[in-house]
This record gives structure tokens, C-alpha cells and sequence, in this order.
């Protein structure tokens, strides 16, 4: 089964964003020797840039991004981080969303709340619609 530069791209982050030195050299000409091997070196090129996706969205899967129309005071991101178990080394990136009428939208990793005006609204119409 041949592998396309993407997944040549997550390969080699999975097995070498932890290392450093010595063990990082080897890790990559390990996976040098792989991509001689599977006759794949005219990829290299787009494994690197691929790469630089891969690391990107690593980087910002691993952030709080806070949405929201406005600055959020520090309280409220310090009571998001707790709630949501952000790694204390994990970046905070604040998102302006000038359409928002108000709350904020928090992401970290997978996980997702909502505490919009809009998504507060929404749940009472439902609440509502099915009551009567």
C-alpha cells in the first residue's frame, strides 16, 4: 500500500515530536531510510510541507480557542481552563466574532462548549417546543 505525503507527514511527527538531539537525528534517518526504501524520495518535498500542516494543527488542537464578540475577562478564561482540564502549557488563543450577540464558544482538542446567547436561546425554544 503506498503512502501519500500526508500521511508520510503524520508518520514522521508521530514518531519524532518528542524527540530532541541525538534521538531526533536517528528517528529522522530512520525515517529517511523508510522513504529510500518505499521508493517514495520524489515526495519528500510535499512530506515537508505537508508536515508544516500537521505541526499547525497540532499546535492549535492543543490551544483553548476562545470565541467571542468581544475581550473575555481573564476570570472567565481561567474558569474556562479549569472546566474544560486545559493542560497548563496549553496556549490561549482569543477569537473576535463580531456577530456573536454575546457568551463566548471555548474549543479544546475535541471538546466543545457553547455558552452563546444564541445557543441559550436555542435550547429554551426546544425546551419550550416540546412542553406544548
Amino acid at each position: 500500500m503506498r503512502l501519500n505525503t500526508k500521511q508520510y507527514a503524520e508518520l514522521l511527527y508521530d514518531v519524532a515530536h518528542d524527540k530532541k538531539g541525538v534521538a531526533l537525528e536517528k528517528t529522522l534517518k530512520e525515517f529517511l531510510n523508510v522513504v529510500q526504501a518505499r521508493r517514495d524520495t520524489a515526495l519528500m518535498s510535499g512530506i515537508v510541507a505537508e508536515l508544516g500542516k500537521v505541526m499547525q494543527k497540532k499546535h492549535d488542537d492543543a490551544a483553548l480557542h476562545i470565541t467571542a464578540a468581544r475581550t473575555v475577562p481573564r476570570k472567565i478564561i481561567d474558569a474556562l481552563r479549569e472546566k474544560l482540564e486545559v493542560h497548563e502549557d496549553a496556549a490561549t488563543i482569543e477569537h473576535e466574532d463580531k456577530k456573536l450577540a454575546g457568551g463566548v464558544l471555548a474549543r479544546y482538542g475535541d471538546t466543545v462548549l457553547d455558552a452563546t446567547v444564541h445557543s441559550l436561546l436555542n435550547t429554551w425554544k426546544h425546551a419550550l417546543n416540546a412542553e406544548y
